[in-house]
């Protein structure tokens, strides 16, 4: 992606000269300064605060983390007929990749113990950090963990649960 030209335009007045610009798929700007008289090339980068409009964040009203397709396909269709929209994924790698795209849940559902590199828990203690406007849901048919290993504003439930116990702590205004 090539630099915007008033960004050239406001450099070159501040320094005399750019002899190159562009904007990495990283999206940080480099720019390459024309040399004044007796010193070295010198180099730029800055990070490019929103060079063009990003779209709208993608609303779901649930982000479902469970590694069993079975309980995943359950969960996702028992809250789906409730009217909820929901986003899933099978893994806590996937869920943040999700949320850091735009995916803008009012409730992450996450099963504690997850196939791959990070866990319910971690994944539920990225979010409270990350996103701390995000409700957070964490259930187990295993173990249920310390209070101090999760996050502070998080509610446990336990598995296996009745399917309208699930939508009404989804739905419930009061965690």
């Amino acid at each position: 992606m090539p630099a915007r030209p008033e960004s050239a335009a406001l450099l070159t007045g501040l320094v005399g000269g750019v002899r190159r610009a562009h904007v990495d798929p990283r999206r940080r700007l480099w720019i390459r300064l024309a040399r004044a008289a007796g010193t070295s090339a010198a180099h730029a980068r800055f990070s490019v605060m929103d060079p063009e409009p990003r779209a709208a964040p993608k609303i779901s009203d649930v982000l479902l983390v469970e590694d069993d397709p079975a309980v995943l396909a359950l969960m996702a269709d028992v809250l789906t007929q409730d009217g909820l929209e929901v986003a899933c994924a099978s893994n806590a790698v996937a869920a943040l990749a999700m949320l850091e795209e735009g995916l803008s849940p009012s409730v992450l559902v996450t099963d504690i113990h997850l196939a791959g590199q990070l866990s319910g828990l971690e994944l539920a203690r990225a979010v409270a950090d990350a996103w701390p406007g995000i409700r957070l849901l964490i259930i187990s048919g295993e173990t249920r963990p310390a209070h101090d290993l999760y996050p502070e504003r998080a509610m446990f439930f336990t598995k296996p649960f009745a399917t309208g116990a699930l939508v009404a702590m989804v739905r419930s205004p009061d965690w």
